[in-house]
């Protein structure tokens, strides 16, 4: 199977995120240092979206839903990603030790 690179427009929307909500919606975003520590929410939607140095340490995001999302430097240690679906996402240097991603489907 042959991996596909997210597909991000040329331009995105700077953001930023003090919190994440059940059904969020992020879509064609820049976001960059947000610290989202501990969060947890269910059937969140990220799409076309570059992260940097995002931090979702600890969080719990079941459902979560990833499609053309490139993550830069993001830490996602002990995160619970449960039932989630990723398409086309890099993660480039971000850390994931022990971080539950059970149940996982990608595409």
């Amino acid at each position: 199977m042959a991996v596909s690179e997210p597909r991000l427009a040329a331009s995105l929307a700077e953001v930023a995120h003090d919190s994440l909500q059940d059904g969020d919606e992020w879509q064609v975003e820049r976001v960059e240092s947000d610290d989202l520590t501990g969060v947890e929410a269910d059937r969140v939607e990220i799409s076309g979206c570059a992260l940097r140095g995002v931090r979702l340490t600890g969080s719990r995001l079941e459902h979560l839903r990833l499609v053309d999302v490139l993550a830069v430097d993001c830490e996602l240690s002990g995160a619970m990603l449960t039932e989630s679906t990723l398409w086309r996402v890099e993660f480039r240097n971000c850390r994931i030790p022990q971080a539950d991603h059970r149940r996982h489907w990608t595409g």
